[in-house]
């Protein structure tokens, strides 16, 4: 689904010493955030996994210099023990401008490999994430996707980038995925599904095993937040700064 734009957010970057995480065999000397391969992935030093308050565990995976949550997030409350309000009906969540999570097509079964899917109410709130963690906002994104090979003249666009870079190819799990995934290797360790969403405009869920859906802690009007998405069809990840706060996507946390 596609909006309107409503604006776009400049990251000024200076300074930046970025690997990839893998040197692609068509990547030339000439592009900057190519350099020589990562080790093995491997979990975060000193974090191998981390657990949010309602007891669930995540194993972790260093990226660059960012170490991120290696599964989507499942919590029911933040860290502080405030609940965060399960909706179903989708009625009611297309009206809704408070916290709110559901699992798609609310079937408790996708909790555990898809994680849940949070408005962007109840993601903005940092405590959402574990103490010491928190939601990765639209420059963090881009961190990740320049630590991935994204090219300095594709950090601002909207829309899929990244797709000779295959940045969202390393990022994508390769299984669960309907066909083609399109460059899925996962060699990065993300393991990002297809998680779908629930979207805003109607409260009905879209697009389990064809794309996947994740919130930045960034707002972009009113109405609208920074988010990312992959899709089964590309290698590249999309960037938008339409997407509706009453949609439903998925989180990761990424460690302070």
């Amino acid at each position: 689904m596609r909006l309107n734009h409503i604006g776009i957010l400049t990251l000024a970057i200076s300074g930046l010493s970025i690997s990839s995480c893998k040197k692609d065999s068509n990547d030339t000397p000439s592009n900057p955030f190519v350099g020589s391969p990562t080790p093995p992935v491997i979990p975060c030093s000193g974090s191998s996994t981390v657990t949010d308050i309602d007891g669930n565990t995540y194993a972790t995976v260093q990226i660059s210099g960012q170490c991120w949550m290696a599964t989507n997030l499942r919590t029911t409350r933040y860290r502080d023990g405030t609940t965060i309000s399960n909706v179903t009906d989708g009625a009611v969540w297309v009206q809704l401008n408070t916290r709110a999570w559901c699992n798609y097509q609310n079937n408790p079964g996708h909790d555990a490999t898809y994680g849940k899917l949070y408005n962007w109410y109840a993601a903005a709130n940092q405590n959402i994430c574990p103490q010491g963690w928190h939601l990765p906002s639209d420059s963090d994104w881009k961190e990740l996707e320049m630590a991935l090979g994204l090219p300095l003249g594709q950090i601002d666009q909207l829309e899929v980038r990244g797709s000779d870079q295959r940045v969202g190819g390393k990022m994508k799990a390769t299984t669960l995925w309907n066909t083609p995934n399109t460059g899925a290797t996962n060699e990065c360790g993300f393991s990002g599904f297809p998680g779908g969403a629930r979207y805003g405009n109607d409260g009905n869920f879209y697009g389990l095993g064809n794309f996947g859906s994740w919130w930045t802690g960034s707002a972009s009007g009113s109405d609208t937040a920074w988010g990312r998405y992959l899709y089964k069809q590309d290698a590249g990840i999309a960037r938008n700064d339409n997407y509706l706060k009453r949609n439903g996507f998925c989180l990761r946390c990424v460690r302070d």
